[in-house]
C-alpha cells in the first residue's frame, strides 16, 4: 500500500522537476523509446540504413522528435503546497525558466 503511494508521489515529483526546469526527456531515450514516441504521434519512423551506427540512427530519431514534437509548458502543482495550489507561467518574457519566488 505505502509503496504505491510513494511511487505515485515520486512520479509527480519527477514530472514537476521536468516541467519546472524545461527538461526534455527525449534526450535520455534510446532508439526504441524514440520510435515509440514517433509512432504515437502518427509519424513515419525512418528506417535504419544498412551499416548505420546505432548512435547516428538514435540522433536521427531524436532530431525528428525534437523538431516535430514540442513539450507543452503547463502550470505545475508544487509538491508540499496546499492542495489546488498551482504555479503558472514558469517563464519570464524572454522565455527563460524562473522559479516562482523570483517573480
Amino acid at each position: 500500500m505505502y509503496f504505491v503511494l510513494f511511487r505515485k508521489h515520486y512520479k509527480e515529483y519527477l514530472v514537476e522537476l521536468i516541467n519546472r526546469y524545461a527538461l526534455d526527456p527525449a534526450e535520455l531515450m534510446d532508439c526504441q523509446e524514440l520510435r515509440t514516441v514517433i509512432v504515437r504521434e502518427y509519424m513515419q519512423v525512418p528506417e535504419k540504413k544498412r551499416g548505420e551506427k546505432d548512435d547516428a540512427y538514435r540522433q536521427q530519431l531524436f532530431e525528428l522528435v525534437s523538431a516535430n514534437i514540442k513539450l507543452e509548458r503547463k502550470a505545475v502543482a508544487r509538491i508540499g503546497e496546499e492542495e489546488g495550489a498551482v504555479v503558472a507561467g514558469n517563464e519570464d518574457e524572454a522565455g527563460n525558466v524562473v522559479d516562482v519566488e523570483d517573480n
